[in-house]
């Protein structure tokens, strides 16, 4: 089970994407995908991630790495990162896009599956926002 029993390892990568300079971490959440339970999962929220740029196709940036020396994972298993900026993910809460629905399933299946690993002020603000997207649905 990945989740949260690689909470530790998720504090660290978080850390390290934290110190980047180009763009500001807003808000990082690690949760529990049911979809796939072996495996990781992470939302991060940046400013100005593709350029504040809405998805065309209504899909969330999503990169899929294998154990790594830096973040090894058991056989089989994986490090899925969701990464988006702030305009995108208002679009795909109020359009309701398909790619949000693990997190939001996770969200709404209460704090034992999913856990805020960093938000700045406009993270509280996003969180929020996905709290509201589950009374909307």
């Amino acid at each position: 089970m990945a989740y949260p029993d690689r909470l530790e390892d998720v504090e660290r990568l978080i850390e390290q994407h934290r110190r980047l300079d180009r763009q500001q971490l807003l808000l990082a959440i690690y949760f529990d995908c049911q979809q796939d339970p072996g495996s990781v999962y992470l939302l991060e929220v940046i400013s100005q991630f593709g350029y504040d740029e809405v998805s065309d196709d209504r899909e969330l940036f999503e990169m899929s790495y294998g154990s790594t020396d830096g973040f090894p994972l058991p056989s089989g298993s994986r490090l899925d990162i969701i990464l988006t900026n702030p305009v995108e993910l208002r679009a795909a809460v109020e359009q309701g896009w398909t790619s949000l629905s693990p997190l939001l399933a996770a969200i709404e299946a209460g704090p034992e599956h999913y856990r805020v690993v960093y938000h700045s002020d406009s993270g509280d603000e996003l969180l929020g926002l996905l709290r509201q997207g589950l009374v909307a649905a």
